[in-house]
């Protein structure tokens, strides 16, 4: 048992280090980390961060480049949130948003409308459609208001004079039994304070579409092309060897 000790040491010591060696790295690539605190404005809020009324209750997480939410039906009819009317607002630009539908998609940006029974609840995402892009080999996103200085005193002091921002989240939610009501959620920028690059996790994300009809090998297929590249190099070897006969009379 006690032989186990120096091992277990050893291995949190390599964690620590190599966290620490990726820490130094964002640090070097994007400079200084910030994060902003947020409080819900308007409507009147039930919490920091979250809101109630007799048809809703709804929770916010705001992270670098998202507002996540749960959004619970507390009425006795269906609820249809109607993203294609839904934006965000941001420092007062408007944007069109995805959800966790549609955060990967390249044709329509705009998800179908979200069923939510009566008594149930959503667990979804908002985030302005063109900060989302596809590079052609990975997909980007982009902080909703920057986040890393760079390394430069501008942009610092920009981050820094952040405080005091405003956010807007505009859903309509369809209720069978008593029609459209539009939500408008501001949040402020109560807070930016510095954060050492090891405690930054990286926000929850929809995970990515598999590759359409990837094309699969299998271990006969592997077999059959390795023996027909064989035989090729070895027909070519042979031709390229040969001697040639002289012609005969």
């Amino acid at each position: 048992m006690n032989h186990q000790i120096p091992t277990v040491a050893f291995l949190t010591t390599v964690l620590i280090l190599a966290g620490c060696s990726a820490a130094s790295r964002l640090e070097s690539s994007f400079g200084t980390k910030f994060r902003y605190g947020y409080v819900l404005l308007s409507p009147p809020p039930s919490g920091r961060l979250s809101y109630t009324d007799s048809r809703i209750k709804a929770l916010f997480r705001i992270d670098d480049g998202a507002i996540r939410f749960k959004l619970s039906n507390l009425s006795s009819s269906k609820m249809t949130v109607d993203w294609s009317g839904a934006s965000l607002g941001v420092q007062g630009r408007s944007y069109p948003v995805r959800n966790a539908r549609s955060y990967y998609s390249q044709d329509t940006i705009k998800a179908a409308s979200t069923v939510v029974l009566p008594k149930g609840y959503v667990i979804d995402m908002a985030i302005p459609s063109s900060n989302v892009v596809y590079n052609g080999s990975k997909w980007l996103e982009k902080d909703l208001i920057p986040t890393a200085d760079r390394h430069s005193e501008k942009t610092r002091n920009r981050i820094l004079a952040n405080k005091g921002g405003i956010i807007e989240f505009l859903v309509p939610l369809h209720f069978e039994s008593s029609g459209v009501v539009n939500y408008a959620f501001r949040f402020k920028i109560v807070s930016v304070s510095e954060i050492p690059w090891e405690r930054y996790r990286k926000p929850w994300r929809p995970a990515p579409p598999k590759p359409v009809n990837p094309v699969k090998f299998t271990s006969n297929d592997q077999l059959i092309t390795a023996a027909i590249i064989a035989g090729v190099i070895g027909i070519s070897a042979v031709l390229l060897t040969q001697r040639k006969l002289p012609p005969s009379e």
